[in-house]
């Protein structure tokens, strides 16, 4: 049974941090994020609690985020990812940002905006409709590219170390609008982020590799390295999308589309569709890692990730 760790400064053995130990041992980042069909990103000026995730204004203590977000679970199938985000204290605070990532069927999303006056009309918006109707909405359509940093130390410590060097690293380029998030999950795989209006979710990102993912975002491409899913894709879909598009050396999102169908336990056929018509055929097998380890620096036991293999069918 592989365990990751490592000697202290005192010469006592202790654990590494998770995420550091994730990267070392090369874990794929592919399918990790989980399903939701629509992502609410919703602005708090409080630091984030602990665990009622409350406190969306000064003014408004009952709106509790956690509690709209179960509700919001048990209408018509509806999967929604509620993420509180935050700005820097001295950021203007006369309103509160909503932000909306809608997947609008061909791999893409569509990002709304809105500025609300009390955070507690969001129990007013209709996410159902705006899962199963995102164009009648896009009056408030916004394309400002955003990025959005886990920060949230209070989960896991590899969340506040390395999210918090990359979103230090934005925050002085100027060149980006950039939020600290609340817990993504996946916190070894920090630092996680997500980008706007794309939908895609990373993982494994630093100072080092932040700023070429931000040109490929820019530039409608999926970037290389630690892409782990979008809204709107469960995670099959992504590991599948993620190995075709290494497979293909293709990383522009509009010339590569992936569809999946599952086989069996552990194993679906992978349809790579590309701009020109053609479609590859693939298998992607999953199984858990014989191997186990401690996946997060608060883990009391180790534990066994998934592995995946992509080949031709």
């Amino acid at each position: 049974m592989g365990v990751s760790v490592a000697r202290s400064s005192g010469g006592q053995i202790g654990r590494e941090r998770c995420a550091a130990a994730s990267r070392a041992r090369g874990e794929t980042t592919a399918g990790t994020l989980g399903f939701f069909d629509i992502g609410v990103f919703v602005e708090g000026f409080a630091p984030f609690p602990r665990l009622a995730l409350k406190s969306l204004a000064p003014r408004l203590h009952e709106f509790n985020l956690k509690t709209w977000e179960r509700f919001q679970k048990t209408r018509e199938g509806l999967h929604p990812r509620i993420l509180p985000i935050r700005r820097d204290r001295d950021a203007p605070k006369d309103s509160t940002t909503a932000l909306f990532s809608l997947p609008v069927g061909d791999g893409s999303c569509l990002q709304l905006r809105y500025a609300l006056d009390d955070p507690e009309q969001l129990s007013e918006f209709d996410l159902v409709g705006m899962r199963d109707r995102p164009l009648d909405f896009a009056a408030h359509r916004d394309d400002t590219f955003r990025v959005i940093v886990c920060t949230h130390g209070k989960v896991d410590r590899c969340c506040a170390v390395d999210g918090n060097a990359v979103y230090r690293h934005l925050a002085r380029s100027g060149d980006v609008e950039v939020w600290h998030g609340a817990h993504f999950g996946g916190c070894r795989f920090a630092a996680n982020v997500w980008c706007l209006p794309s939908g895609n979710c990373y993982g494994h990102v630093s100072v080092r590799n932040v700023d070429a993912l931000i040109d490929a975002e820019r530039s409608g491409q999926v970037y290389q390295h630690g892409f782990r899913g979008r809204i709107g894709q469960n995670g099959v879909e992504a590991a599948a999308e993620a190995f075709a598009r290494q497979h293909y050396d293709q990383w522009v999102a509009r010339e590569l589309f992936v569809e999946c169908s599952l086989d069996g336990p552990g194993s679906c056929s992978v349809a790579a569709h590309h701009a020109d018509g053609t479609v590859g055929k693939h298998r992607l097998e999953f199984e858990p890692d014989p191997a186990s380890y401690y996946l997060t620096c608060r883990a009391v036991e180790p534990s066994s990730p998934m592995r995946t293999r992509f080949q031709a069918a």
